[in-house]
């Protein structure tokens, strides 16, 4: 009695799965109503506290200086933490360099605290917001150099590559707090492009 009790229960619990379907992130049905577990990087699980993200990304940047727009490439390194699940705090350098016809050259360097959080749901694509502000260095040449307080705001796309690692999309605009002696205006709008890790 008891044996047959088991197997009912063993029974329905099979069957209860396969009707339920592939659980999100565990993989993909086959056309038997089955599925495989090698595409469970598909849909991945939400970021849990403790998690680690780091990454890396090239960017294009329009710099608008006084009433000139410049283009440049520049790239940065990200480091984030979760403190809770789906939000983190992290770190990211800041780097840029430019020839202007407004100086005879313009260069920064400094670090970038941030918050974000990121919005799980049923696809497998991770959209995020987030604010940033921190500390630069600036050198614009015959105009001066200073240091710089920076903020601002970014949002972004993560796209799983595999269980741990993510295409990353990005949008940043970043207003630069200069000294009242300092005569240059300057705001930056990047467009990021890399990859990051999970661990």
């Amino acid at each position: 009695m008891v044996g047959t009790l088991a197997a009912l229960a063993t029974v329905g619990l099979l069957a209860g799965e396969a009707n339920a379907g592939p659980v999100a992130g565990t993989g993909t049905s086959d056309a038997g109503g089955m599925y495989s577990t090698s595409e469970s990087y598909a849909a991945p699980q939400g970021f849990t506290r403790g998690d680690w993200l780091l990454g890396f990304a090239g960017s294009y940047t329009r710099l608008s200086v006084e009433d000139e727009s410049i283009n440049l490439f520049s790239g940065q390194i990200d480091a984030s933490y979760f403190v809770m699940d789906n939000a983190s705090i992290g770190l990211n350098t800041v780097g840029l360099i430019a020839d202007t016809d407004v100086t005879d050259t313009l260069w920064a360097l400094g670090l970038e605290p941030n918050l974000r959080y990121y919005f799980q749901n049923a696809s497998s694509f991770t959209p995020y917001v987030g604010i940033h502000g921190g500390w630069t260095h600036l050198d614009a040449g015959d105009i001066g150099d200073t240091d710089v307080w920076t903020y601002g705001a970014h949002g972004g796309i993560l796209v799983p590559l595999t269980e741990s690692a993510y295409f990353d999309a990005a949008l940043k605009w970043t207003e630069w707090e200069l000294e009242d002696d300092f005569d240059l205006d300057l705001d930056t709008l990047q467009v990021l492009i890399g990859l990051k890790v999970r661990f």
